[in-house]
Order: C-alpha cells, then sequence, then structure tokens
C-alpha cells in the first residue's frame, strides 16, 4: 500500500536484466543544515538564525525507481508523496510498454515530449518503427482547484485534454522515414464554468507528419520533417458547411472543420557534406503563423530561418574553425504592419599549436532590424529598430606539467557592443562591456593543494554612464587525512568606479571546510564574510556575515 501512495514518475527498465537487480534498494541523500546570520550597517534581509531538514531517497524495486522528496524548517514543512506522477515503461528486448506518467518524442512538431497519462507501446523489431500511445495530456483545472497543493503554483485553468498519438515507420537510426499522427481534444464538458478574464477554450487538433533522415553516398546527410497542422481554437463553433480547406477535406474522418478551424504548417530541412576534414551544414526552418501542436509545449512561429554553418580542420586538426551565418524574417503571410529582420553570423577558431598551450577565439554579429510591412514606417520615428551587437572573445590556457607540479596560466577576454542606429533612442540603449580575467593556479600534487591568485576586471558604457568593477582574488585548498578532509579560504577584494569616481570598496573573505566519513557521512561548515565600504554618497557601508554548519548522510 505504501508503494501506491508514493509520488512521481519512474524510468524504463529493461526486464531481460531483472534478475541482476536487487530486490528493494534505497538510494538517495538525507541534509540538514542550520544557519547563523548577522548584519551591521544597514536592516537585516533574514532571521539570525534558521534550520532546514531535506531529502531525496528513492525506493527501487527490481530496478523501478519510486523518487521521493522532503523538505522541513522552522517555517514550513513539506513532504511530497501523493499518487500523481507514476509511471513505469518496462521493455523486453525490441519491444517496450508505457503505463502511467511518461514522456515520448516521436517528432518535433507532433509528439515532442509532451507529458501524458496513459497507455502506450513501442515496437522496433528489425527495421520496423511502429509506436502508439493514448491518454489523458491535461486534466481539469477548476478555478477552485489553483489551491489545490498537488498543483504547481503556475497551474492555470484548463480543460481535461485526451489525444492519441501514432508512428508508423521503416529504417535504421541513420537512415529511416517515419509518418506520424496526432490527434488531441478539449473536453468542453469537464468544466463547469470559465471566468471571462481566463480566455480560455476547449480546443482540437490534428497534425500529421512525415519525418525522415538519410545517410547517401558516404559523405552526405539528409533530414527532413515536414508537418502540417488543422487547429481549431473552440470547439463550441458550428461545422463549416462546406470545405474551405484541402486538408480538413481530406482527413474530415479524423477531424470535423468549423467555422473556426485553420491549417499551418511547419517544414524543417538540412543538408549536411562532411568530410574528415572539412564540411558544411545548410538548413531551412519554416514555421507558419499560428502554428500549434497539443503534443509539445511551445513553438516561435511565423519565422523563417536559413543558416549556413561550414566547418574546417587542418595543420593536422590542431585548428579547427567552425563558421554559422543565418538569416530570420517573420510575417511570412505579409499581414502584420512591420517585419523584423535578422542577420546572425559568427566564427569560432580552437587551435591547440603545442600540447600545453590551447587557444579559443570566437565572433558573433546579430543585427536587428525592421521594415515597412502592410503599413508605412516613418524612418525617424522612436519605433524603428535598427541595433546591431557585437560579441568577441578569446580564452587562452597555457600548462606546464612536473612530477610534483602543475602550472595552469588562464587568460580570457570579452568584448560586447550594441550599436543602435536609430537617433532617437541610441542614447538611451548603446552599449559596450570588456570582461578581463587573469588567473594563475599552482597545484601541488603530493600535499592534494591548490593556490589561485586572480585579477578580474569589467567595465560597462550604458548610454552616458560608465561603470567599472575590478580586483584581486585569491584562493587556497587543501585535503587532509587521505582527501576526507577539505578546507579552502577564498578572498576577494573588487572597486567599483562609477564615471571614474571611486564608488564603492567590497571585500568578500569565505572559509569552506568539509569532513567525509566512511563515504556515508559528511559534515560541512562555512563562514562568509562581506564587508561593504561606501566611497560615494548613495554606496551603502555595511558588514555581512553568513555561517552555515551541515550534515549529510547518503543512503
Amino acid at each position: 500500500m505504501f508503494l501506491f501512495i508514493s509520488p512521481w514518475k519512474t524510468f524504463s527498465q529493461d526486464l531481460e536484466n531483472i534478475s541482476q537487480k536487487d530486490a528493494i534498494e534505497i538510494k538517495g541523500s538525507i541534509k540538514a543544515e542550520t544557519v547563523f546570520y548577522n548584519v551591521s550597517g544597514r536592516e537585516a534581509n533574514r532571521k539570525p538564525f534558521s534550520w532546514m531538514i531535506s531529502g531525496d531517497p528513492t525506493l527501487s524495486i527490481y530496478g523501478i525507481d519510486i523518487p521521493l522528496n522532503f523538505f522541513f524548517t522552522e517555517q514550513q514543512r513539506n513532504f511530497r508523496q501523493p499518487l500523481n506522477r507514476f509511471g513505469i515503461s518496462p521493455k523486453y528486448k525490441w519491444a517496450q510498454v508505457y503505463l502511467g506518467y511518461n514522456s515520448i518524442s516521436y517528432s518535433k512538431y507532433t509528439l515532442a515530449g509532451h507529458r501524458f497519462n496513459g497507455v502506450g507501446v513501442e515496437l522496433n523489431p528489425g527495421k520496423v518503427r511502429f509506436g502508439f500511445i493514448y491518454g489523458k495530456f491535461k486534466r481539469a483545472v477548476k478555478e477552485e482547484d489553483k489551491d489545490d497543493n498537488d498543483l504547481p503554483e503556475f497551474q492555470s485553468i484548463s480543460f481535461r485534454r485526451m489525444g492519441y498519438s501514432m508512428k508508423i515507420g521503416y529504417g535504421t537510426k541513420d537512415n529511416f522515414i517515419d509518418l506520424v499522427l496526432l490527434k488531441a481534444k478539449d473536453d468542453a464538458g469537464s468544466l463547469d464554468s470559465v471566468p471571462v478574464s481566463q480566455n480560455i477554450t476547449p480546443a482540437e487538433n490534428l497534425v500529421i507528419a512525415i519525418v525522415t533522415k538519410q545517410k547517401f553516398a558516404e559523405y552526405w546527410h539528409f533530414e527532413l520533417e515536414a508537418a502540417q497542422s488543422i487547429y481549431t481554437p473552440d470547439t463550441r463553433f458550428g461545422e463549416a458547411d462546406e470545405h474551405n480547406n484541402g486538408w480538413t477535406k481530406t482527413f474530415n474522418f479524423l477531424v470535423k472543420e468549423r467555422s473556426n478551424t485553420y491549417s499551418s504548417s511547419a517544414f524543417d530541412a538540412a543538408v549536411q557534406y562532411k568530410r574528415r576534414k572539412w564540411g558544411t551544414r545548410i538548413r531551412y526552418n519554416r514555421l507558419s503563423p499560428g502554428y500549434q501542436s497539443m503534443g509539445a509545449y511551445y513553438f516561435l512561429s511565423d519565422v523563417r530561418k536559413i543558416t549556413i554553418e561550414p566547418s574546417v580542420k587542418f595543420w593536422k586538426n590542431k585548428i579547427n574553425l567552425n563558421m554559422s551565418l543565418g538569416f530570420q524574417r517573420d510575417n511570412l503571410d505579409d499581414k502584420k504592419s512591420l517585419q523584423t529582420n535578422r542577420t546572425i553570423g559568427s566564427l569560432n577558431i580552437t587551435a591547440m599549436p603545442i600540447s600545453n598551450y590551447q587557444i579559443n577565439a570566437y565572433y558573433s554579429n546579430y543585427s536587428l532590424g525592421q521594415k515597412s510591412g502592410v503599413a508605412e514606417l516613418d524612418s525617424l520615428a522612436e519605433s524603428e529598430i535598427r541595433q546591431t551587437t557585437h560579441n568577441a572573445g578569446v580564452n587562452q590556457t597555457y600548462t606546464i606539467m612536473g612530477t610534483s607540479r602543475i602550472h595552469n596560466i588562464i587568460l580570457g577576454l570579452n568584448y560586447q557592443k550594441l550599436n543602435d542606429r536609430n537617433s532617437f533612442t541610441s542614447k538611451f540603449t548603446d552599449y559596450h562591456s570588456m570582461v578581463i580575467n587573469a588567473n594563475y593556479v599552482l597545484t601541488f600534487i603530493p600535499w592534494t593543494m591548490n593556490i589561485m591568485a586572480g585579477f578580474n576586471s569589467s567595465t560597462y558604457d550604458v548610454g552616458d554612464i560608465n561603470t567599472s568593477v575590478w580586483g584581486p582574488v585569491i584562493n587556497i585548498s587543501k585535503g587532509f587525512l587521505k582527501n576526507s578532509l577539505n578546507v579552502s579560504l577564498t578572498e576577494a577584494l573588487t572597486q567599483t568606479r562609477m564615471d571614474g569616481e571611486a564608488f564603492l570598496l567590497t571585500n568578500r573573505l569565505s572559509i569552506r571546510a568539509s569532513y567525509k566519513v566512511k563515504k556515508k557521512h559528511q559534515f560541512s561548515l562555512r563562514l562568509s564574510i562581506h564587508g561593504n565600504k561606501g566611497l560615494a554618497p548613495g554606496a551603502d557601508t555595511y558588514t555581512e556575515t553568513i555561517g552555515k554548519i551541515g550534515y549529510a548522510y547518503k543512503l
């Protein structure tokens, strides 16, 4: 009985190996922690003392996992255990069965990982590919149900939604073709009433798709998914007197066309030519306005994207070059008042000229602009958008290996800049930043000890305001008692300057320690002291201290 009031979801189990699994097993951990807090110079934002006990034990019965979790504090007690999400998916050779709550993907534009509660089967004997699921995609949630503790806080009112999906195909992992169908419908009678403010209506959806992936002529790869969605936003509308859509006429035996029924398409195709040293990939993606599938959670529709992605390796694979150029636009049916165009380009170079030195350099360009749609666009208007964002950086690592010591020198630089070519808005949106990180790490192998010294600098310019933050940081960590006891100390000092004038001095000191006992027990200690010293009007001066003591037991 305990099992049937326990929660959540199980995972796929292979019945061929069930005899090799322990009958009953408990995994996970239980943790307890106390927190001490003190602040001077400003108002406290938390209690001076708090405690918490949490755990995530998982009960496993013949390899079937039943996760639990609990969380207790001095303010709240919570144990999540009702049977609201339980599923099992046993597998034997080429057959798999799904019972209860599960999540399956047939393709990205039909059934794409949407959770359902029901039954399903997947059969893959040889090259045959067959799958079928049926169940509840959404439960009915009434206005008064929103206070139910078993529901997530963000749960909104919804009709009960039932549906099924089927996949029939043939082929292997690299060469296959699948036909996929999804049908789902809301039960209009599952809610007695719906608040006007919610704007929720019972809907119906049918999606048909063809999916294929082919590898041919050794170097060529081809991928395609073409889907057609027939969507009815409100099934309470009357049926259409005649078919105005060829798709609804063809599939009239599966879905009835109503006066508000519409169809939309999704298309994604990619061709790749890949050799050992070089290759290129071209992808075309198009989602019609309003494209939806009840088997997926979200789509960005009314968009067309074309991407070219060449790559090359040379100098005995010591240099890798990857490039990308993409073009994106919306307003595919030319009905919007404005059309937005985007151009995205990127370049990434990774090189290892010698065995102990590696460098990675990158650059990306993101352009955003608008042009007239069905209405004229005033080029001097404040609403016009013409922006370009540049992002460039380089990361370098130099390593010196020794028998007892390892030296690592790490240098990173990142630059970002946004150019707004609209003279009315540029003074508020023009932006650029420079971030520099330099670190030296020395490892003493026999002592299990690391020493890190670094310097961080960040500069930000937004409009007419210049902000810079810079300062050193040092970290020392050491392992004791065969690494069962680990202690680390970190000290960071930063100064903030506004428009060239000193504004704030910040000091952060952190001490951490952890001690493991026989692989089951772990004790931890952390002390953090954060001090702010204001150097100009408007900058706060205060000292904040946080201490944590914890214990964890591994089941």
